[in-house]
């Protein structure tokens, strides 16, 4: 998944695997940020950098981030999925022994 700002079309773009996407999606439909996230000032402006991608740093304003929450939590950007506590099970019965 590729992100950048609309406003900036020639500007940085982070690259999401799927997992890390579907973590974004997840932290943010529940109310959070990433710890990655930060908000600068007063809180008036997001600025979004993964560990290590310092030069790729999204940046938006507050009304920008509460739209794309909102967003998210409306399924636009793809369904909100949380863990799956049944793949547990049954990678745990793939591994065992047949008798």
């Amino acid at each position: 998944m590729f992100v950048r700002n609309a406003r900036v079309q020639l500007g940085p773009e982070l690259r999401f695997t799927r997992d890390d996407w579907a973590d974004l999606l997840r932290t943010i439909a529940a109310g959070d940020l990433p710890r990655y996230v930060q908000e600068l000032g007063d809180g008036h402006a997001i600025k979004i950098a993964p560990g290590g991608r310092e030069a790729d740093a999204l940046f938006f304003w507050a009304d920008e981030m509460r739209a794309f929450a909102r967003d998210v939590r409306r399924g636009v950007y793809g369904p909100v999925r949380g863990p799956d506590p049944a793949a547990a099970t049954r990678a745990e019965a793939q591994r065992r022994p047949t008798q």
